[in-house]
Formats: structure tokens, sequence, C-alpha cells
């Protein structure tokens, strides 16, 4: 985002996601996807060392840093390969789009975790240690901290809302399909990538019990 016109892309895509979408592609397929991956992936990191309680086996400090080396990587990695599960479906339904286009697509509709990116940065200042540990379980809130977690979870899951919104009319655009088409090629991307997770999650945890 180094540009007045990178800036304006970002605002743009929050209210017109297809006419962004649009000037992104035309311009580069490829514009911000580092920027938009790591974003992306420092939000799925946390979110991960969170549900896991990371902090109570790795250190905290060295459990952030590990996170924000491996962002733009995690993050780049997941859209490639959901991005190649979404193409390849959407060609059953006769999509349109390159590649390229359906990995910007989703790439750009992640642009609201931006702000769950601040979000996480505010629960950090908070908490602490304590929100990568046994959290909120082994946790005593004071009513301040009550209605913040309140409000972020209200914040988290309208941000999630919209990136659908905003995907399902990138895909829209660039597929050159309905809405409905849509969709459905996100379900069906949905469950086969979920599926997918969930075998090498299990391949994992059978390794290392062995």
């Amino acid at each position: 985002m180094s540009t007045n016109s990178d800036l304006k892309l970002w605002l743009s895509i929050w209210v017109k996601p297809k006419e962004t979408i649009q000037k992104v592609i035309a311009e580069n397929p490829d514009k911000n996807l580092i920027a938009l991956s790591a974003i992306y992936g420092l939000s799925a990191l946390l979110g991960s060392a969170q549900s896991f309680a990371l902090a109570e086996k790795v250190s905290f400090p060295l459990l952030l840093l590990g996170c924000l080396i491996l962002a733009p990587f995690w993050g780049y990695l997941v859209f490639s390969f959901a991005s190649w599960v979404i193409y390849k479906t959407g060609k059953w339904m006769k999509g349109m789009a390159e590649y390229k286009h359906v990995r910007a697509a989703l790439a750009w509709s992640f642009v609201p975790m931006a702000v769950n990116l601040f979000l996480w940065i505010i629960m950090l200042f908070v908490f602490k240690e304590h929100l990568l540990k046994n959290f909120p379980r082994d946790f005593v809130f004071n009513n301040f901290q009550v209605n913040l977690i309140y409000f972020i979870f209200i914040t988290q899951l309208i941000l999630s809302i919209w990136s659908i919104v905003i995907f399902i009319a990138t895909l829209t655009e660039v597929q050159g399909y309905s809405t409905l088409k849509a969709i459905f090629n996100t379900l069906i991307s949905t469950i086969i990538i979920a599926a997918t997770f969930v075998i090498l999650g299990s391949l994992l945890l059978l390794i290392l019990g062995k």
C-alpha cells in the first residue's frame, strides 16, 4: 500500500468490490498480494495460537515473533491453495476467470482483516500473554475487559460477514457468472478445503502421536 492509488483501492473494496477488483486485475492481479497475505496470515496464526493455548508451551515473545515471521508465508500458501480449489471447481460452472484473477478476488476480500489485526493488537496490549494461554477460562475479567471482549467479538463477526460479501461480489465479477453460482462455488470449495485441512491435521496428530 505504497501509493495514493493503492489506498483508494483498499478503501473502495469495502463498498465497490466489483469495480475495485476490475481495477486490480487490469493493473496487476498480484497487486498487494504479499501485504494481504501477511495480514490474513498473522490474524490466522494468532487465532490458532489462542485456540491451542500455545503460550502455555512456548514463550510469549518467541510465539509473537514466530507468528510475525510466518504470517506472509502462511497467508500466501492458504490464498494459493484455496484459490486453486475455487478456480478448479469454478470451471465446473463455466467460470471464465484465470487462476490469478480468482486469487486476487480472494486476497482482496480479506482487506477487512486489516481492522481485525488492529483488534488483535488491542487485545494483546490489554490481556498480554494471557490471551494466548487458556483464555478466557483461566482469566478473571473486570467490567472494562468484559465490555471490550463483547465489542471485539461483535466487530470481528461483522468483519467476517463483510469479507464474505466482498468475496462473493469479486468472485462473481471475475468469473462472469451469477451471485448464486458464486455462492455455490464458494460452498463446494469450502467443503473441499476444510476436508483437506482436517485430513492433514489428523495425519499430523497421528505422526506426532507415534
